[in-house]
């Protein structure tokens, strides 16, 4: 499977779980994320769309990108505790009119003391339509193992990382 891996912003390219995803055969993109600069979204979206992905994964503020970027280009996400709330800064994403609505997995950390999981599943509640939530024991930080699951769930229905590119 094609992924992009975008982290979170004290985090680094080729983590664990970057390391992991190749080991288990999958090709990753996995790009130094800035998360201040004014053309941090507009330069990743431009690499995203020649890589053509399976899925967009995301954690942190890098579900937050994951989740703009996966409504412009029309591509499935899984977001760990995505900042769609409570993000220390905004940065500056897109202002297209025209979003899809593909289907988001939301992994959420119970113990998640830096995005409160309930704030997040009340935001997906009022502003979006089209994904599932799964709540494990752990943090704010994914553990390796949380992924492994996550990707094994998922990946037994394969229906859930269909992506269809649009045609414009």
């Amino acid at each position: 499977m094609k992924i992009v891996f975008l982290h979170g912003l004290e985090s680094v390219t080729n983590c664990d779980k970057v390391k992991w995803l190749r080991e288990e055969g999958h090709e990753v993109l996995n790009p130094k994320m800035i998360y201040a600069s004014k053309y941090m979204y507009k330069n990743v979206l431009a690499e995203i769309k020649e890589f053509k992905p399976d899925v967009i994964i995301g954690s942190s503020i890098g579900g937050y990108f994951a989740y703009e970027i996966c409504r412009e280009l029309n591509i499935t996400g899984l977001l760990f505790n995505p900042a769609l709330h409570s993000r220390p800064f905004e940065p500056v994403v897109s202002d297209t009119d025209k979003l899809y609505t593909p289907m988001m997995h939301i992994v959420l950390g119970k113990d998640d003391d830096v995005i409160d999981p309930k704030l997040t599943q009340e935001y997906l509640w009022n502003n979006y339509d089209n994904y599932h939530t799964m709540e494990f024991d752990f943090g704010h930080r994914v553990p390796v193992d949380i992924l492994d699951k996550t990707i094994s769930t998922l990946s037994s229905n394969e229906d859930y990382f269909i992506t269809d590119y649009p045609s414009a």
